[in-house]
């Protein structure tokens, strides 16, 4: 009987992105991170080709396959196998989660985003004695729509967060005391989100000005990326509502 294993991938819509992951490991491993745990946390080993991954981030496969080797190996974020295809060609990775105290803490956060038992601990912070949802994100959305708009998840993590920020606050502009203090917010690296902020103005998804000493930032409305968090807002404000009215 062959070993040959059928292999196919689920395009996800959203991955969820752990802030402490994007500045310890970078937003690559974060991303892969996002997708693969969403999986294990729901009781699956799911299998990827390093292709899968490079055709949703418009990576190369050789970049998958050095991150790949990086999280479960040197990292130990994850375990991996991998299948021996017929005529010896090597198959897709089965990820799963391992005994590291890095998978263990990763698992338990994971599991707790997908349960979203409580609305207290609900993906931001928020006033719990106001009625209105006015969330701050602390847990970042990287929309794979987002990727494919503007051509690089780079670019697609800057739009994203800034279009979740401006929905969740009701705010048309962002405003920061400065370009270091945004590169800070992107959580990046030095001058690393003032460089992909630069390209998406280049290409007007975003719009920045330098007004009484404060970085102020904007996007544009009309995108795939702001569509999405304005539905998304409204959706958990509305889930929110019902359940303070459950409360009573």
């Amino acid at each position: 009987m062959s070993n040959i294993k059928k292999v196919r991938s689920t395009r996800p819509t959203k991955i969820f992105l752990l802030e402490q992951i994007i500045k310890s490991s970078g937003l690559l491993n974060a991303a892969m991170i996002g997708d693969l745990y969403y999986w294990i946390c729901k009781g699956e080993s799911p299998w990827r080709n390093a292709h899968d991954f490079a055709d949703w981030f418009h990576v190369s496969d050789q970049a998958i396959l050095n991150h790949s080797k990086e999280l479960s190996e040197r990292l130990q974020y994850l375990s991996r196998n991998r299948t021996r295809m017929k005529k010896g060609h090597r198959g897709a990775y089965s990820y799963c989660a391992n005994k590291t105290p890095s998978s263990k803490n990763l698992t338990d956060i994971y599991a707790n985003i997908l349960s979203n038992a409580s609305i207290n601990r609900d993906f931001g912070e928020f006033d719990p004695n106001c009625d209105e949802y006015k969330e701050i994100p602390t847990v970042q959305l990287l929309l794979i729509d987002t990727i494919e708009l503007v051509g690089c998840y780079k670019q697609a993590y800057i739009l994203d967060r800034i279009s979740w920020a401006l929905v969740a606050r009701e705010q048309e502009q962002l405003f920061f005391r400065s370009k270091q203090h945004f590169d800070e917010w992107a959580s990046l690296g030095d001058k690393t989100g003032q460089r992909l902020l630069k390209k998406l103005n280049d290409n007007g998804f975003t719009f920045t000005e330098e007004c009484n000493g404060q970085f102020l930032v904007s996007a544009r409305q009309d995108t795939s990326s702001y569509e999405f968090f304005t539905s998304y807002m409204a959706d958990k404000a509305e889930s929110r509502k019902e359940a303070i009215a459950g409360w009573d």
